[in-house]
This record gives C-alpha cells, sequence and structure tokens, in this order.
C-alpha cells in the first residue's frame, strides 16, 4: 500500500516541473562592469559591499560560484523577482531577473528557478 501513495504522489508533482519554465543564473564573462548598467540574458549585474553599500565598477576575473538564491514576488502578485548572489573579493556579485510569474519555486538540486 505504501509503494502506491508514493507513487500516485510522485505522478502529482511531475506535471509541475515538466511545464515549468526553467530560469538558470547568467554566466557571466571576465570584464569590467557597472552596476545596473549591465546585463546578460535579460538578468542585471550589480555588486554590493559586504555593508551593503553598493559597488559601481567591478571585474569578473571568473565565473561566480552562484550560492544564494532568492524570490521576492512583486505587491500585485503578477510577477517575481529572480535573484542570484555569489562571495566576490569586496562583498557580493548579484543578478536580478523579473518574470510575469507569481508562482516560482526554487529547485535547489539544479541550482535554478521554475515557474509554471
Amino acid at each position: 500500500m505504501k509503494k502506491s501513495y508514493i507513487i500516485s504522489a510522485l505522478i502529482s508533482i511531475l506535471p509541475i516541473f515538466s511545464y515549468a519554465i526553467e530560469y538558470k543564473c547568467p554566466l557571466i564573462k571576465k570584464g569590467d562592469y557597472s552596476s545596473m548598467f549591465n546585463s546578460v540574458d535579460n538578468w542585471y549585474i550589480y555588486a554590493i559591499k559586504t555593508n551593503g553599500k553598493p559597488i559601481y565598477n567591478f571585474e569578473i576575473t571568473k565565473q561566480p560560484l552562484w550560492d544564494d538564491f532568492n524570490i521576492e514576488t512583486t505587491e500585485d502578485n503578477k510577477s517575481s523577482l529572480l535573484f542570484c548572489s555569489a562571495m566576490y573579493p569586496h562583498g557580493f556579485v548579484n543578478t536580478l531577473r523579473s518574470v510575469n510569474n507569481s508562482n516560482c519555486r526554487i529547485d535547489s538540486i539544479n541550482k535554478s528557478f521554475h515557474c509554471p
């Protein structure tokens, strides 16, 4: 009996992921960047110091290892803001993307976002 419950639970979850759009944090090339003035694949790039102050001009010397993910829903509950964050020598490099969906979920295994 337990196997049938597990199988039916898995079958009910599968359609959520099969119809969802997956958003992955962007690959950022080496180079010089200016906070909020650069974007890659519709992701805005910005950097902040550990004290929270912005870093206006910064250099990327290697691809950031995204290790923190967050989703914020807009006040009208129609859109979501997807965030990726990585450690940077003097703070954090972050990316931000807006999507027209308020039901997004974080897939921590694949380090991505799923929006049905």
